[in-house]
């Protein structure tokens, strides 16, 4: 989040990004659905979901 305009220094396309993800240590999965996550938002941890509401079996 910055307080002021700010913009990208360059563009990059990515694909296969589990092959970017792995060495950073990061887990890519692909799920049918998101609603396991829907109870994040009740803990203490930090999350974001911009744009949630719209898929499918959120609300």
């Amino acid at each position: 989040m910055s307080r002021r305009r700010v913009s990208p220094t360059e563009r990059m396309a990515m694909s296969r990004l589990d092959r970017e993800f792995a060495p950073r240590g990061v887990e890519l999965r692909v799920v049918d659905s998101l609603r396991p996550l829907k109870g994040l938002w009740t803990t203490g941890l930090h999350v974001s979901g911009i744009r949630l509401r719209y898929a499918r079996d959120w609300s």
